[in-house]
């Protein structure tokens, strides 16, 4: 007798994949591609912070305050004159501007500065010569790392292409031995 390969209740699924198809997935997937992704990214940030040191500074805030009580209570209370009865206008210190604004309840302030660098002595110009470099570096990186996946991938592909054709080749001169096996031993 001859023997023949038993199947395992295991079903073997398999697919053709072209290589252009395993060029795009190596891509999408490649840990080496995303990463050096990130560092162009990064890069490209650095390049933002570098050139935003050319760009005026503004900075702004706003703020409220309410007193509940304040040191200049105790002010008004002291030189607070009788109180006049007449027709003109109170010229005690509550009325005061002074009061209003010393002494208000409610305090609202905002402040908004600007600043430009006029001069650095050359740090500006160096920061961004560095952040250029690091992008030509990081550019070169992805450039790398995709060409290295395409070359693993290709490597791989046709690898795999070979082992199929070793594989052929044996079943194919697996056939012919056990045909010639079986007639020697009669």
């Amino acid at each position: 007798g001859t023997s023949t390969p038993q199947t395992t209740g295991v079903a073997a699924t398999t697919s053709a994949l072209s290589l252009a198809d395993a060029l795009r997935i190596a891509e999408r997937k490649s840990e080496g591609v995303a990463i050096a992704g990130a560092g162009v990214t990064r890069a490209r940030g650095q390049q933002a912070q570098a050139n935003s040191q050319r760009l005026p500074q503004i900075n702004g805030s706003a703020g409220y305050q309410r007193a509940i009580q304040n040191q200049f209570q105790a002010i008004t209370e002291r030189f607070a004159g009788p109180p006049d009865t007449t027709a003109s206008a109170g010229g005690g210190f509550e009325d005061s501007p002074l009061a209003r604004i010393f002494a208000a309840p409610n305090t609202f302030s905002f402040t908004l500065s600007a600043t430009q660098n006029l001069y650095t002595s050359g740090r500006l110009p160096a920061q961004r010569a560095g952040a250029d470099a690091a992008r030509t570096a990081a550019d070169i990186a992805l450039t790398s790392s995709k060409a290295q996946a395409v070359l693993d991938v290709a490597q791989a592909y046709f690898d795999a292409v070979a082992a199929d054709q070793f594989l052929a080749i044996a079943d194919s001169s697996l056939l012919p031995t056990s045909l010639v096996s079986k007639y020697t031993r009669r």
